[in-house]
């Protein structure tokens, strides 16, 4: 599969139309539950580890691929807070571990929605730091690093070990959808509800 169409259908298609349906839906005032901040957020992450995968490829994916994604393409917010070694590696080990393995986040950490004053600031609760992460502002921001990383695709610019990202990137999906489980057999139509993984044809090197 193309960079391209994989960029179409797995990040735009899935990943931020998804991310759009749910950040239409509006919190309610004074109740801290089904505001989807968990879920805004876990997406969110998932999208970001996907991108470091993209960008470093599966290998050095993971949190190391997590965080270069930030450190390369977050805008400058609150004095480069995502550039700030322990909030990079909280994002990865206590939101996006904690809610991808349990759905909770880990250590002392909470999420808000619409709250872009509080996002990656420590607020204090029963004699207790909490770092807070509003599930909005970590959309929006990531919506501004993809758009950054793919203009860096399309002008097939070299990464610092001089390699033309394209190869680095067409290589990571050839990864990523030859893992991806095949489509099933199945006979007359299919519901249009079903989500499959991507195809796994049409590997190459073209964008």
């Amino acid at each position: 599969m193309k960079i391209n169409k994989f960029w179409s259908k797995v990040i735009e298609e899935w990943i931020l139309g998804d991310l759009d349906t749910m950040i239409k839906h509006e919190p309610r005032e004074n109740k801290p539950s089904g505001n989807l901040n968990f879920s805004i957020a876990l997406v969110t992450l998932a999208g970001i580890e996907l991108a470091g995968s993209l960008l470093r490829g599966r290998k050095e994916g993971g949190k190391y691929g997590f965080e270069e994604f930030i450190k390369l393409y977050f805008p400058n917010f609150k004095n480069d807070v995502y550039r700030n070694i322990e909030i990079a590696s909280m994002l990865y080990d206590s939101f996006r571990n904690g809610l991808a393995h349990q759905m909770i986040p880990k250590q002392a950490t909470g999420i808000s929605r619409k709250s872009p004053e509080q996002h990656l600031e420590f607020a204090q609760e029963n004699n207790k730091k909490f770092l807070i992460l509003d599930a909005d502002t970590l959309v929006e921001h990531f919506k501004s690093a993809l758009q950054k990383f793919k203009k860096d695709l399309d002008d097939n610019r070299k990464d610092k070990s001089g390699i033309y990202l394209t190869a680095n990137v067409q290589k990571s999906v050839d990864e990523i959808v030859s893992d991806s489980s095949e489509l099933p057999k199945t006979s007359g139509s299919r519901s249009p509800l079903i989500t499959f993984p991507p195809e796994s044809f049409e590997i190459g090197n073209e964008l």
